[in-house]
């Protein structure tokens, strides 16, 4: 199970004329929508995040990822997160995703751009 501990009191911010969407809001703005992010060519494969309902789901290569969600503040919890066990290499943003997922995060929507971090990485998306 992942703890997220760290509590953001920012509701809103502005970014060159785009709403960062926080608080309650957040979590109704990620539902049913899917992300993206493209590595460098040389980086591995696309990953794609998506959020159903109360599922968060993603993957890359051959192994998938997902478990129940919740959004507090501007943090994500993932509880019970389970993954196939293809006998694979992750890929780098895949490795970083699970890295991030795994304790304090925060997690920014601006507009169609989406990032969860903690204090030492991130990993952007996109909406597609």
């Amino acid at each position: 199970m992942v703890a997220v501990t760290v509590c953001f009191a920012v509701l809103s911010c502005s970014f060159d004329n785009q709403t960062e969407v926080a608080g309650p809001g957040l979590a109704a703005e990620l539902v049913d929508r899917e992300f993206v992010s493209r590595p460098p060519a040389d980086d591995g494969a696309t990953t794609q995040l998506r959020f159903d309902g109360e599922r968060l789901n993603f993957s890359a290569d051959c192994n998938g990822h997902g478990g129940a969600y919740v959004i507090r503040e501007r943090m994500i919890v993932v509880d019970r997160l389970g993954s196939t066990l293809a006998g694979c290499e992750e890929s780098p943003t895949v490795q970083t995703l699970l890295s991030v997922l795994d304790g304090p995060n925060t997690v920014t929507l601006v507009g169609s751009a989406l990032t969860i971090a903690n204090a030492r990485e991130s990993v952007a998306f996109t909406d597609e």
